[in-house]
């Protein structure tokens, strides 16, 4: 299975379509409340790590981010701003 990967504008970070799973670093992440369908997370520290697992479960994703990113979830969407490596 491929990704489902769609490009955004410059600057404004890629959307990950049909994943099975998000795992953020324990304590390295803060979720906001929900709205609008939407989940916030924001990094609590720099290097807060966040890995993707796809719908097969064979593949994974890892990313890390530095303070204050921010990574919003949508259903099942994920988006990725351009800071994440």
């Amino acid at each position: 299975m491929e990704w489902g990967v769609v490009p955004r504008l410059k600057g404004a970070g890629v959307q990950i379509l049909a994943f099975h799973q998000v795992l953020f670093q324990e304590g390295a992440w803060k979720q906001g409340w929900a709205e609008a369908g939407r989940i916030t997370y924001k990094a609590a520290q720099d290097h807060a790590s966040v890995e993707i697992i796809q719908a097969d479960g064979d593949q994974r994703l890892r990313f890390r981010a530095m303070k204050g990113t921010k990574v919003v979830i949508a259903g099942n969407a994920i988006h990725l701003p351009d800071s994440l490596r």
